[in-house]
């Protein structure tokens, strides 16, 4: 293993998504039996969309990176920044890293759903491994806490947590979404823009003559009536699932947004529980991620969604520790909460309740630096060793100090570890 810690190594033996009695595989058999149950094909009514769960965590670095057109000194390729098997393969950082493979199997609309994993910092929202319906995308959740504390968190393929007193706003650090959902549609022409009434093509997906550069409407190879019925298609799956998951009663609206993968894209938002939550992001992908698995006729959209972030507001968990652990004895023994009821079906309405009144231990490490060494450079490596030791009984690691000594050419830092 190139940069694999222990507590990596021990997250790939989990099945998380496969235990009955957590959270997150309750969010996500609530999610696939929606699409199932919604979306068949015609004639033998068997599911449009074909789950894929099972795809294996080790990719290649093609698979990861090239497949999605990430430049080759893009900084997601550093040893910092992803877990690395050897030099051509490493761990998945997001569930898009199948999309190459299955659209080049024949696959038209599908799921892929796991767990992703990226190096970073150790805090309540925070995790190195997630698990996604597939999207790169960014989120705002406001969750309220005793004492009027609240945490803003955004996602745009990592999060930002914000610490503040009411009213404030102070961004600390970024976090990550460990379990990921993403969907991708992919339409023929036929299938999105029909015929006339004498068999004649209605329209085209793709315009005769590329035009030299994009227009924020649409993208340079795909014609204005492919696009605006793509855009379509795409929002009105979203926004049934969005009921589906929130109430149909729930205000939603669209916000325009960049992602990489996709153009346009946008972001769908929902008024939830008083407050507007960014709860996806989605576009029409790129035409040359299609080209690139040899789909030439065909124009798609795709979306994505961390599912410990929506556990957390749907559930009322406060810390994303336990959205990943779901039985009740080790809720109460580890960490003081409980679920109110146990984990049955999809459909329940759990909410975690706080029991423990305990303030939480915080414990000091300093430490030199070698004179040619920058904290920034060993940053990762701090985090996994001590998330190593301490396992998900450490709740937050932060720098909270750096000093350099000019005259002896040291360099000292200091680093807090919280325990709930």
């Amino acid at each position: 293993m190139y940069n694999l810690s222990p507590a990596v190594r021990r997250l790939l033996d989990r099945k998380i998504l496969q235990e009955s009695s957590n959270p997150l595989n309750l969010l996500k058999r609530r999610v696939v039996d929606y699409v199932h149950h919604t979306y068949r094909k015609p004639g033998n009514r068997s599911p449009l969309f074909t789950i894929c769960e099972s795809e294996p965590r080790v990719v290649t670095t093609f698979q990861n990176f090239d497949s999605l057109l990430t430049p080759d000194d893009h900084v997601s390729r550093r040893p910092s920044d992803t877990y690395y098997v050897n030099r051509g393969h490493c761990l998945r950082a997001h569930t898009s890293a199948h999309q190459h493979n299955l659209m080049q199997q024949g696959l038209d609309a599908f799921l892929v759903i796991g767990d992703v994993y990226r190096r970073d910092e150790v805090d309540r929202t925070h995790y190195p491994c997630f698990h996604q319906y597939p999207r790169d995308m960014r989120f705002w959740i406001q969750l309220q806490y005793p004492q009027d504390l609240r945490f803003w968190i955004q996602y745009r393929s990592v999060y930002r947590i914000c610490y503040s007193n009411p009213g404030t706003v102070s961004p600390r650090s970024e976090i990550l979404d460990p379990v990921t959902i993403e969907g991708v549609r992919l339409y023929s022409k036929d299938d999105l823009l029909g015929k006339k009434p004498d068999g004649s093509n209605a329209a085209d997906l793709f315009t005769p003559t590329p035009d030299t550069k994009r227009i924020p409407e649409k993208q340079e190879t795909h014609s204005i009536d492919a696009t605006k019925a793509t855009e379509i298609q795409l929002k009105q799956f979203l926004e049934s699932l969005c009921d589906e998951l929130f109430g149909k009663d729930a205000e939603k609206r669209w916000v325009d947004a960049y992602f990489p993968f996709t153009h346009p894209s946008w972001e769908l938002e929902v008024f939830y529980n008083g407050q507007w939550l960014e709860v996806l992001g989605c576009g029409i992908m790129e035409q040359k991620l299609l080209e690139s698995a040899g789909v030439t006729d065909k124009i798609g959209w795709a979306f994505g969604i961390g599912l410990e972030r929506i556990a957390m507001v749907l559930y009322g968990i406060p810390d994303i520790r336990y959205a990943r652990i779901g039985l009740l004895i080790i809720l109460v023994e580890r960490f003081g909460f409980l679920v109110s009821i146990r984990w049955k079906t999809a459909g329940d309405d759990v909410k975690y309740k706080q029991i423990s009144s305990h303030p939480q231990v915080i414990f000091d490490i300093s430490f030199f630096l070698p004179e040619s060494t920058q904290f920034n450079d060993m940053t990762s490596d701090v985090y996994d060793t001590i998330r190593t030791i301490g396992g998900e009984l450490v709740e937050q690691v932060k720098l909270t100090d750096e000093f350099e000594n000019k005259k002896k050419g040291k360099k000292e830092s200091n680093v807090s570890n919280r325990l709930p």
